[in-house]
């Protein structure tokens, strides 16, 4: 959904002011520091009509998605790298950081272990020893999954889930048109200020 959400804002705009934060979300909440096998690509067999769809539909986005990636990694870690990126300067990174994760995942089947976030994060001109302080903070694992867990109990179930201006807006991968539609709907409706989140 993160291309398809960027063809949308650049819809829109001429009409409103955008700033897209990523939120942690943890899928596997239980996953441990090592992660967890996968039994057959993420994607499924990928010789099947799901499989080749994902891929197409990727490619029609300028994705590409191999599925190689041997274990579903913990995620942990580059939630706390986001989480770095949204703080420091004036968050403007953490998109781009977000970008490189899913590249390094999707495109190059990297398990996200630290080498990995720390090369996204020299990449991005980020000063690698202060994140590498970051990453290595318990006391930053624990905020990340606390906020996972927030968002849970906030009625967040899957990802990709989208908030416009603090409000729950959709979820799934949705077409741009829907996109286009519910930021609209949502912006009008709920003017920034008016932003709980």
């Amino acid at each position: 959904m993160k291309r398809r959400l960027e063809h949308a804002t650049n819809v829109l705009e001429q009409r409103f002011s955008f700033r897209v934060r990523w939120e942690p979300f943890l899928l596997h909440p239980l996953c441990p520091r090592d992660g967890l096998p996968v039994e057959q690509p993420i994607g499924g067999d990928l010789a099947c009509p799901r499989a080749q769809h994902l891929k197409e539909t990727g490619k029609s986005l300028g994705l590409e998605l191999n599925f190689t990636c041997p274990i579903y990694p913990f995620t942990v870690p580059a939630h706390v790298l986001l989480e770095y990126a949204k703080l420091h300067g004036d968050g403007s990174k953490q998109n781009e950081v977000s970008e490189r994760l899913f590249k390094a995942y999707f495109t190059k089947g990297r398990p996200l272990e630290a080498k990995h976030l720390l090369k996204i994060a020299q990449d991005v001109g980020f000063n690698v020893t202060e994140v590498r302080r970051y990453l290595a903070s318990p006391e930053n694992e624990e905020r990340i999954k606390h906020k996972a867990v927030s968002w849970r109990k906030q009625g967040v179930m899957a990802i990709p889930f989208l908030f416009v201006n603090g409000q729950p807006s959709c979820s799934g991968a949705q077409d741009i048109d829907v996109l286009i539609q519910t930021i609209t709907k949502a912006a009008l409706k709920f003017p920034l200020g008016e932003s709980t989140v």
